[in-house]
């Protein structure tokens, strides 16, 4: 008896048992769920307040734009990579999990970067008063300021520069009276005092983004593999994504929603110089938690192995998918859907705030979208064989236009949640398409790597794209100015999309999942064994 039948015994043996404990339940997809709960929901404890914290610490918005979408360049670059190296050594597990924990460090040592320093402190101080020609005769050596109880208007400055412009001639006046001096003689004091800090945020900026780029380097095939082992434990039922991705979307409004009602609830807000003040390093803490625990659920997933001769060609076959005109257009189209996604995750809320939203609206803008994700995770396998792959990303470029126009017309913050359900197509549908379609085209030996590519186009060059451009458009033109462009743009993509599949056929069927695939010669039966 060979080593691969033992395996399949004991494999009949625990699914039996499962059987009996969960007649309905498929125990081993519970480690997916698991995982993506935690993962998701540690995210969303952060990531939607991440670029409000970084405006806090006085940074500008191509700054912040450059440091969130720094991530997704270095994924593009790197996940590919990953991906082959993973395909040919067939260490997925350990590579998994050493990118789990650089991401927990790295995620958390933002939170000890410390703010900008005070370059510069610039005083204008102006006083104008008039007196009647009489006054007490002053000693010539009296100090400027003599009173204990005089304070600088900002810490920090211990040194002043005062000049006095006297106007008239100067003879001197006396007084004939002990002190103190009747009130008349300041009742005409005019007094102004300018202060300017000049913040210096270059050591700041350069520490983030140095903490940002090597830590993502070693993180960055994180989801790539836990996508891969999911889509393995699924078989050829690969349009059941969606059914196993909504505890994400569920993680993600939860720890949002929670984190962000408690920022607002626990912690004294104060006011200054028209900014709300907030304490976001709970969100770290959080974050880390909630990430050390999708580490301790990653341990217990199991990798297929693949056979000696399909290693080394997965990259080459990968390669060879890009001459197709409608698999490169796939792909472009989930590029700019990623790009949509990550500028208005980064900027619709820094719209909002500019606006006067609150951290309440936040909170229930990401509950809102919370539910919109988990019901169309729900349903997104009927849409699938319903529609079809490419018909679902039709649905999903039209619904970001109609959120770009809206943003760019609301004049009250609040408005924004007629259309916050809309993510439900645009984020969940969207990807669990993106996830099936590349799943029943990939080919032999090549699963690792082209889910790879799909995550370096979409969650890397795309969502990095929407940051970097979308914040140095909103530095330059204004937010509302810029969803405009990025909502035309939207309809021209879709033009473009439709004609490609129109003439060169789009790869796709309405009942995809029953298409060709890498797992596809896995039956039912052995898949649940």
């Amino acid at each position: 008896m060979t080593s691969e039948d033992k395996e399949a015994i004991i494999d009949h043996e625990d699914n039996d048992e499962d059987k009996q404990c969960c007649p309905n339940v498929n125990r081993k997809l519970l480690i997916p769920k698991a995982f993506y709960f935690f993962f998701f929901c540690a995210w969303g404890s952060l990531l939607p307040y991440l670029a409000l914290y970084f405006k806090q610490l006085m940074l500008s918005p191509s700054e912040v734009g450059i440091l969130m979408g720094l991530k997704p360049f270095v994924n593009f670059l790197v996940i590919p990579i990953w991906g082959a190296i993973v395909d040919k050594c067939q260490k997925s597990k350990i590579v998994m999990v050493i990118s789990i924990i650089a991401l927990i460090t790295s995620t958390f040592t933002l939170s000890l970067v410390p703010g900008p320093k005070e370059n510069r402190v610039v005083v204008k101080r102006f006083c104008n008063m008039t007196t009647p020609k009489y006054s007490s005769l002053i000693d010539i050596n009296r100090p400027v300021i003599d009173s204990p109880n005089y304070e600088f208007p900002e810490p920090g400055i211990d040194k002043m520069v005062e000049i006095d412009k006297h106007q008239g001639s100067y003879m001197p006046y006396f007084y004939k009276g002990p002190k103190p001096w009747p009130l008349e003689l300041f009742i005409n004091l005019d007094e102004k005092t300018t202060v300017r800090i000049e913040l210096d945020t270059t050591q700041c900026f350069m520490a983030l983004f140095l903490i940002t780029f090597f830590g993502t380097l070693i993180s960055a095939p994180t989801l790539a593999l836990v996508d891969t082992a999911t889509l393995q434990l699924l078989g050829s039922e690969t349009h059941k994504y969606g059914m196993q991705r909504l505890t994400g979307s569920i993680g993600w409004g939860f720890g949002a929603f929670v984190v962000g009602a408690s920022l607002k609830t626990t912690h004294q807000c104060g006011k200054d110089k028209d900014y709300e003040i907030v304490d976001y390093i709970p969100c770290f803490y959080t974050f880390a938690g909630l990430m050390f625990l999708g580490l301790i659920t990653a341990t217990q997933f199991k990798f297929e192995e693949k056979t000696k001769k399909s290693r080394g060609a997965s990259l080459s076959v990968g390669l060879q998918a890009l001459k197709s005109p409608t698999y490169l257009m796939f792909l472009f189209t989930a590029l700019y859907l990623g790009f949509l996604m990550a500028f208005i995750k980064t900027f619709l809320f820094w719209h909002l705030k500019d606006l006067g939203g609150s951290q309440l609206l936040f909170s229930i803008i990401s509950a809102v979208n919370c539910f919109a994700e988990v019901s169309m995770y729900f349903l997104s396998a009927k849409l699938i064989k319903r529609i079809g792959h490419a018909k679902v990303l039709y649905l999903g470029l039209i619904c970001y236009s109609i959120r770009l126009f809206y943003y760019s017309a609301i004049p009250i913050p609040w408005m924004v949640l007629t259309v916050e359900l809309l993510p439900g197509i645009t984020t969940a549908a969207v990807w669990a398409a993106c996830l099936s379609y590349v799943s029943i085209n990939s080919g032999s030996g090549a699963a690792t790597t082209m889910q790879c590519i799909l995550h370096g186009v979409h969650w890397g060059l795309g969502y990095g794209a929407g940051e970097v451009i979308g914040g140095i458009m909103v530095h330059h033109y204004g937010a509302p100015t810029t969803f405009i462009i990025f909502g035309v743009l939207c309809i021209v993509v879709l033009g473009v999309y439709i004609l490609i599949n129109y003439f060169c056929g789009s790869r796709d069927g309405k009942d995809g999942c029953n298409a060709d695939s890498e797992y596809s010669d896995i039956s039912d039966d052995e898949r649940k064994r």
